[in-house]
């Protein structure tokens, strides 16, 4: 079974509606989603974000893609002037630990209540088949073993992406998350190729194949980390001439872990 196969499968398994919400980044893998959603007759109400009035490459990318597709299209602009307050929501009731799960989830404590469907395709750990962090591209990309160790080690930690406070967030606000990239038989899919496999001529070259004349319509662009490319990182220091700083950290990292604590609820 090839890679569309597989996301379209696992789609009509678990939406049971005619049409779908999709947090849409404009990347290879939201975009493969909304493809697998076409190619099942489910209609895509896309999502994206961006913080404020910056436009960025996500938003820009994923409202080309959209009218393109003929996909219906929300933005969300993110408010920043509740940062502080937003942070302390995202370490005790949404359970944030590291640095980038309080990036990553920050965008979604505004983004996720303005989704009106009931099903929501995420393309969340995607990344992780592929190998394309700094750090799996110095150290585990050669030989296969150790790409496989890998990704072995990303797909069974616990909380891979911030998949645990992505799904209870869109529990807690009544949706049904469906995370095609986390399913165990794409997984098995992936594994069986090595880096240069999946990553070669292009990045994500199996997606990009399976649905290439899709990817030929919209466009494709490289990797990306979401929050880098919304700007979150930046909007973060800020929380370091703030009050919550009470240790004067000079890192984003350190203020994270002083107020990392066991999460208690999904509200």
């Amino acid at each position: 079974m090839q890679i569309a196969d597989l996301l379209q499968k696992i789609i009509k398994e678990t939406v049971k509606a005619k049409s779908a919400a999709l947090l849409l980044s404009g990347g290879v893998d939201s975009l493969s989603l909304g493809f697998a959603c076409d190619a099942l007759g489910i209609k895509v109400h896309a999502y994206t974000f961006q913080i404020g009035e910056t436009r960025t490459e996500d938003s820009v990318s994923a409202e080309r893609a959209c009218l393109l597709m003929g996909w219906e299209y929300s933005l969300v602009k993110v408010p920043i002037v509740n940062l502080e307050k937003d942070f302390l929501i995202l370490a005790n009731e949404w359970g944030c630990k590291k640095k980038t799960q309080f990036e990553c989830t920050f965008p979604f404590l505004h983004l996720i209540p303005q989704i009106k469907e009931k099903y929501v395709l995420s393309g969340i750990a995607a990344d992780g088949h592929y190998g394309l962090s700094k750090k799996a591209m110095i150290h585990y990309r050669y030989p296969k073993e150790k790409f496989d160790l890998f990704r072995n080690n990303y797909f069974s930690q616990e909380n891979p992406a911030g998949q645990v406070q992505q799904l209870s967030l869109l529990e807690y606000h009544g949706h049904i998350q469906c995370a095609p990239y986390l399913d165990k038989r794409v997984f098995d899919y992936f594994i069986q190729f090595d880096w240069d496999e999946l990553n070669k001529p292009y990045q994500k070259y199996k997606v990009l194949t399976a649905y290439r004349e899709k990817f030929q319509k919209v466009g494709r662009r490289p990797h990306m980390n979401l929050q880098l490319v919304a700007g979150v990182d930046h909007v973060f220091e800020k929380l370091l001439t703030s009050k919550l700083n009470l240790k004067n950290r000079t890192r984003v990292m350190d203020l994270c872990r002083d107020y990392s604590s066991p999460r208690k609820h999904a509200r």
